[in-house]
């Protein structure tokens, strides 16, 4: 995840698939905990990401792996 002068970017999408999306969390976590960001925001914004990744693809998606979403 690149730094820019405005904060953080990415720019991505998946498959409809939980395991990709459980990656991607894990990628953003591990991005925080390098830039030494506090354990509260880092759970808040955990919690926020998966709910939305999660909605997207089970209740957004049906879990259609055909199905993309960007994150």
């Amino acid at each position: 995840m690149p730094m820019t002068e405005s904060g953080w970017s990415y720019d991505n999408t998946i498959p409809s698939d939980l395991d990709i999306a459980h990656a991607i969390i894990e990628e953003l976590m591990q991005a925080m905990s390098t830039a030494n960001w506090p354990g509260g925001d880092m759970f808040r914004d955990q919690s926020a990401i998966e709910d939305a990744l999660v909605n997207a693809i089970e209740h957004g998606n049906k879990r259609d792996i055909a199905k993309k979403v960007r994150v």
